[in-house]
Parts: structure tokens; sequence; C-alpha cells
């Protein structure tokens, strides 16, 4: 998941609190980060790989469905809509974040 800046004139509605505006980001850049290190946690230790010689690999977590669910869990909350916000930003895409939705990245 990554904050990505949107241009000006494309539509996307702006948050324009300015007084705030280096706290909100901050917060939102929190969010992002331990958001991503707990994916990354979970694609590290719920992995398999092969090496070289053809000899596989887990991690401690690999198998555990609950984890897998979880992760799960919290792309779909994340990619989800708000409710009770206004329909122009109401998915946290509305103000520039964005991920695949589907794996741990």
């Amino acid at each position: 998941m990554a904050l990505i800046h949107v241009p000006a004139g494309d539509g996307v509605e702006r948050l324009r609190m300015w007084e705030m505006a280096p706290a909100i980001e901050s917060g939102i850049n929190a969010f992002i980060s331990q958001f991503n290190q707990v994916q990354a946690f979970i694609q590290t230790h719920a992995s398999s790989s092969t090496d070289t010689f053809g000899k596989i690999k887990t991690g401690s977590l690999f198998g555990e469905i609950e984890v897998e669910s979880i992760a799960s869990q919290m792309r779909s909350l994340v990619a989800g809509e708000v409710s009770g916000l206004d329909a122009t930003l109401n998915h946290l895409s509305d103000i520039g974040i964005s991920g695949s939705g589907y794996d741990n990245n």
C-alpha cells in the first residue's frame, strides 16, 4: 500500500485542512507503514520457497489458514467502503492510498 499524490484538476476531492495537514499526513504514513509491516511479516512467515537443490523451505506460519485469513481481511477493510462518509470520499483510494488488494504487498 502506498500514499500517492493526486494532481489537482482530475476531479478528486481534496482535503483542505492546512493547519492539520502535517499531522494528518504523518498519521496516514504511519498507518501505511504499519499495515505494510504486518503484511510483509505474514508474507515472509506464511510462505514457502524452493532452494537451488529443490529443498522446500516453509515459514513458521506456513499452512496456518487463520493467518492468511487475517491478511485477507485486513486488505478487504483497507480497500472497502467507509460507511457514513460522502460518496466522493468513502474509500481510502479517494485520498490517494492504493494497494493491489490481492496479496500481502
